[in-house]
């Protein structure tokens, strides 16, 4: 990891990133724990990386299908489906199969 990346991770598995909370309620530096986008929840890192409204269709979908693109990519290599050599390159159908595998991308599935 670079150095960056490492001073920001290692502060956000603390909860130690300086959110509004932490400067409302610990450092007494502010009067609004609110989350600065949705202004409705205390603004916890928690709820910035999870929870918040405003974000949910954004960031969070983004960051949803990063991941599932990287396991679509694994699927095709572990069942020798043509792909390209890196994961972030790939481009996933909605669905892929051969003779082993059939694999959905991006489907409603109802489980109750």
């Amino acid at each position: 990891l670079k150095k960056e990346t490492e001073s920001l991770i290692l502060p956000a598995q603390e909860q130690a990133i300086r959110t509004n909370t932490i400067k409302a309620k610990i450092e007494k530096s502010s009067d609004d724990a609110k989350c600065r986008f949705c202004k409705e929840a205390d603004e916890t890192v928690d709820h910035i990386l999870s929870c918040c409204k405003k974000i949910v269709q954004t960031d969070y979908k983004l960051r949803h299908n990063s991941v599932a693109q990287m396991i679509h990519w694994n699927l095709c290599k572990n069942y020798n489906i043509k792909t390209a050599t890196n994961w972030w390159e790939h481009k996933p159908e909605k669905v892929t199969e051969n003779q082993m595998v059939k694999i959905l991308r991006d489907f409603c599935i109802q489980t109750d």
